[in-house]
């Protein structure tokens, strides 16, 4: 029998009111029959076109394999009969792709969910290549953007190509050449303080954190941060890009759930104020957006002011603005978005330079003989250079066409390996826009018996870029890939060439369109920084300390020791090399 429409309205209205009485009650039930149809129902009415591909056994059927990624994963080693942990950024993934021998699988999501977890360099170069078929899901756009600013990093498709096009002037060789003597300053100042502190051990993520914030202050945007001499708090600016920092690394149960339910009903009402991080961050953001429009004015009025001259004024800001001034009125960016991306130069500009520093000092430090070799190498070429040795050497006078010069070979092999096994990403996700074939280097066996050379994905699916499994491949950077070995570079597989790997032989700095605009930028600064230190100290490990890679808004160095509970940092010992001149 037919049901009246009065009827219908009457059983509505009921459902509405049960719904607004019983607010938790409904909720719950609601959880419940979601759960149910993502669990038992969906898998049998449309079954998964991925059914057939490897995957993990799922731990958790409503966490999926996420838990196993939290906690780590424990295992009998059956060589050594030992019990092994897994654990950190990308290694529980990497132990994924190892033991099912396979550089595609499925990634059990909570409640039913898979992503396609991809570290085949074939495929992977064809997801960084097109920015159109592959993009950002909702979720972590509205995320990046959040906590990032509307930048570039946050932009795909049009959007991106307009702001790149617009942004690749300030990046070119040329113009980093003229931003050299900046890094070198501020690398000579932090050295002297280091110098002026007279400790055996120094934490050098801190004073590599207010240097990189010193150095983007002034070379992206003409802006004195101050770090070194106040700290990360030594500006206004810089104070609220920690606390924004601070904030959007804070996963307490009730975000996570906040988080975690966004995810699943309403990606954007994961920046609502509904947590203490996010009014925290949203409280910040309004203070950076008054700074860095007022930064923006600022450099616009002298620009136009200036016009083709820019004077001594050669910060990324202020190209960037010429740029934007001189494109047709169609292509250029709004102010807003300009001031965007001071965010995405401070977030890009400090954090993943600072850490990657952190980490080729700390493996400098475990490797003395790589340490030595690297400083008998700078010592040579800078003597022939310049004249005097490196323990002698006035970094202040440290010049781009130095830490590039053909002789430094093996110091890039340093940095690229440090790159390759401390990505700042371990992974990065995308979402299918469209159905889409992915070419494989090495064919897939599914469970059903048949090996595929292509990967058919389809729209909507989500896809890791395994950037640390790759990374760590052994077929391409040999069986010993897990170890820091630099002079792997000189002596790499075949099959590596094969791969067509984006510059500097890694997947850290990306690749594509999406590639790190900052990338000879972030390396130059770097260099001059490193030998700076090189020049002035010998490092040596912290006695008693264990650093790990730690997941934060990037992968970041965390301290283990057996008296304390873990701390960020970079703690080192540090022995003052003798005939340095003054600073």
């Amino acid at each position: 029998m037919a049901i009246s429409t009065s009827s219908r309205l009457v059983i509505h209205q009921d459902v509405l009111s049960w719904l607004q009485h019983r607010p938790f009650a409904s909720a719950f039930t609601l959880l419940v029959v979601y759960i149910t149809y993502k669990l038992a129902i969906k898998p049998i009415l449309f079954p998964s076109p991925y059914r057939h591909l490897p995957r993990p056994e799922r731990a958790s059927y409503i966490l999926g394999q996420r838990i196993v990624e939290a906690n780590g994963l424990t295992y009998i080693d059956a060589s050594t009969n030992q019990r092994v942990k897994v654990s950190g950024p990308g290694e529980v993934c990497k132990h994924y792709a190892r033991t099912l021998d396979t550089s595609v699988f499925v990634f059990p999501e909570p409640f039913g969910g898979e992503t396609l977890f991809i570290s085949d360099p074939f495929a992977l170069n064809a997801i960084l290549a097109d920015v159109d078929k592959f993009q950002s899901d909702l979720l972590r756009t509205t995320i990046i953007e959040f906590i990032v600013g509307k930048g570039i990093v946050a932009r795909f498709g049009d959007a991106h190509r307009k702001q790149r096009k617009l942004m690749a002037p300030a990046f070119t060789p040329a113009h980093i050449k003229g931003l050299t003597p900046i890094f070198a300053k501020y690398a000579q100042l932090m050295c002297h303080k280091i110098a002026l502190a007279d400790d055996e051990s120094v934490d050098f993520a801190e004073y590599l954190d207010c240097t990189m914030l010193d150095i983007i202050g002034e070379a992206g945007f003409g802006y004195r941060c101050s770090a070194l001499e106040r700290g990360r708090g030594g500006s206004e600016l810089s104070s609220a890009f920690n606390s924004v920092n601070q904030a959007a690394i804070d996963f307490g149960p009730a975000r996570a759930i906040h988080l975690g339910l966004s995810a699943m009903l309403y990606p954007r009402a994961s920046i609502w104020p509904l947590s203490e991080a996010n009014r925290r961050i949203a409280k910040v953001n309004r203070v950076m957006d008054r700074i860095t429009m007022q930064i923006v004015r600022e450099a616009k009025s002298r620009v136009e002011k200036e016009g083709e001259d820019l004077g001594d004024k050669k910060d990324l800001l202020s190209l960037l603005i010429k740029s934007n001034l001189d494109a047709r009125i169609g292509e250029r960016m709004t102010d807003k978005e300009i001031s965007g991306q001071i965010q995405t130069f401070m977030f890009a500009g400090y954090e993943t330079s600072s850490v990657t520093t952190s980490w080729t000092l700390y493996f400098l430090a475990r490797h003395p003989e790589v340490q030595n070799k690297l400083r008998n190498i700078l010592t040579a070429t800078l003597s022939e250079r310049k004249g005097i040795p490196l323990e002698e050497l006035d970094v202040s006078t440290l010049e781009y066409d130095d830490v590039w010069c053909q002789d430094l070979e093996y110091f890039d092999w340093i940095l690229a390996e440090t790159l390759r096994l401390c990505p700042p990403l371990s992974g990065n996700d995308r979402q299918a826009m469209q159905d889409s074939v992915l070419p494989l280097m090495t064919p897939v066996k599914m469970t059903n018996g048949e090996n595929v050379s292509q990967l058919m994905v389809k729209k909507g699916s989500r896809l890791t870029i395994g950037i640390k499994t790759v990374n760590c491949d052994r077929k391409l950077f040999g069986d010993d890939a897990d170890e820091f070995r630099p002079e792997r570079f000189a002596e790499l597989p075949q099959r590596h060439a094969e791969a067509k790997l984006p510059p500097y032989a890694t997947y850290s700095f990306f690749g594509g369109p999406k590639s790190c605009i900052g990338s000879k930028f972030a390396l130059t600064e770097m260099k001059v920084i490193i030998i700076a230190v090189l020049s002035r100290f010998q490092l040596s490990p912290e006695p008693g300390v264990t650093i790990k890679q730690h997941q934060a808004l990037i992968v970041r160095p965390r301290v283990e020791t057996s008296t304390g509970g873990p701390a960020a940092g970079m703690p080192l010992r540090i022995k003052r090399l003798p005939h340095q001149v003054s600073v």
